[in-house]
């Protein structure tokens, strides 16, 4: 591990772990845009079936 140029300690641990406040903010928004991501891609492959299935159905009625 890189020394700090300041003290010439190591950097303490505590931020390198899941503990650390920042890392639970960037685990959260990742998990947040990962299902906002699948949400969106959901909706827009309804959206499409519909779309492709709508002019049948309408067909046939």
């Amino acid at each position: 591990m890189t020394r700090s140029p300041v003290t010439g300690e190591t950097p303490s641990p505590q931020y390198v772990q899941v503990s650390s406040p920042s890392a639970w903010a960037v685990a959260i928004v990742t998990a947040i845009v990962a299902i906002a991501s699948v949400a969106l891609s959901a909706m827009g492959a309804a959206v499409f079936v519909v779309f492709i299935s709508f002019p049948l159905v309408t067909d046939h009625g």
